[in-house]
């Protein structure tokens, strides 16, 4: 049976400047999105639109620097050569994730946004879009990682206990939502090898 593995796109795959180019691009904007990123309930719909616009245009055209964190590419090639199905579950649209996933060095992986799986605010991964991600998918989601331990936790709850959570850049693991924190993807191989 295949099984699949998720990742988070930015700092977890890829590392980018994208508030840096958004505010060279449209510095309102950019303000305004950060306002309602900083700002719980603050709805400015035209605002979320137009940056992500701006990042899905930085991405596609390469304007926009995109780096591949530390062993990235090397991880998610090893684990499409054992057979599994990769994707990224982003917050950014799924054109602007296989741009920056292009531009950044990586093939073979499914790009998947918020933005087609989760009604109102994308800017956080809930548990009822990954379940829609885990639908799509038909298969069993091995492991997830993400830098943000709030949309682990969301992950936990979509998945099931069964699937291994990875929190990127974490310093400790966390009992309550079951996840390894680990300083760099090649960590999971790594990780998945000594539970075997």
């Amino acid at each position: 049976m295949q099984i699949a593995n998720g990742f988070d796109l930015n700092k977890t795959l890829i590392t980018t400047p994208y508030l840096e180019y958004a505010q060279e691009v449209d510095a309102d904007i950019c303000q305004r999105w950060i306002k309602t990123q900083e700002t719980p309930g603050l709805d400015d719909q035209k605002a979320v639109d137009r940056f992500e616009e701006i990042v899905e245009e930085g991405f596609v055209s390469g304007d926009m620097p995109v780096y591949a964190t530390e062993n990235a590419v090397e991880t998610i090639q090893a684990l499409r050569e054992q057979g599994h199905r990769i994707f990224v579950y982003s917050t950014c649209t799924a054109n602007a994730t296989a741009a920056a996933l292009e531009n950044a060095g990586f093939s073979g992986i499914e790009p998947l946004s918020t933005f087609d799986y989760q009604e109102g605010k994308t800017d956080a991964k809930t548990a009822d879009g990954l379940r829609a991600v885990a639908a799509h998918l038909g298969m069993p989601v091995a492991t997830y990682a993400d830098d943000k331990l709030s949309d682990l936790q969301s992950a936990r709850v979509a998945f099931g206990g069964d699937t291994k959570l990875y929190h990127i850049g974490g310093t400790n693991d966390d009992k309550e939502t079951g996840t390894i924190a680990i300083a760099t993807l090649d960590q999971i191989l790594k990780v998945n090898e000594s539970r075997l």
